[in-house]
């Protein structure tokens, strides 16, 4: 197995939650993705405006506290039994404002899971 195919990959959820390997983001853009830049004032001691300085929002991934999973479910006909796979997760992030309002939850983007390449064994009769 490459190294490549053992790091997480985040995926974008914008066309759907689903896990699409097509929709991967590169590493360096993930703090980027939905984190657009914003325009601060520079001030000097007289409290008047000398230049704008352009920065992103600081992320605080330790904070991440709520999720949606994707599953995939597989119904098993000669045994009756239904199974779940997890094949993904979207961490939701608490959007403010700058003015410190909360507009509650939002997803931000997903984390697909390692595939595990498992056969299936049909016992022939």
């Amino acid at each position: 197995m490459s190294s490549d195919k053992k790091k997480i990959k985040a995926y974008s959820i914008e066309t759907s939650p689903y896990p699409n390997y097509k929709a991967i983001i590169a590493p360096n853009k993930i703090n980027n993705y939905h984190n657009p830049n914003e325009e601060v004032n520079i001030y000097n001691p007289n409290g008047e405006v000398v230049g704008v300085r352009v920065v992103a929002r600081e992320i605080n991934y330790d904070s991440l506290y709520n999720y949606n999973l994707i599953q995939d479910f597989y119904f098993d006909f000669a045994k009756g039994k239904l199974y779940s796979k997890m094949v993904a997760f979207i961490p939701q992030i608490n959007v403010v404002t700058n003015s410190g309002i909360s507009l509650g939850l939002a997803d931000h983007w997903g984390i697909i899971f390692q595939e595990n390449k498992r056969k299936t064994i049909v016992k022939k009769k």
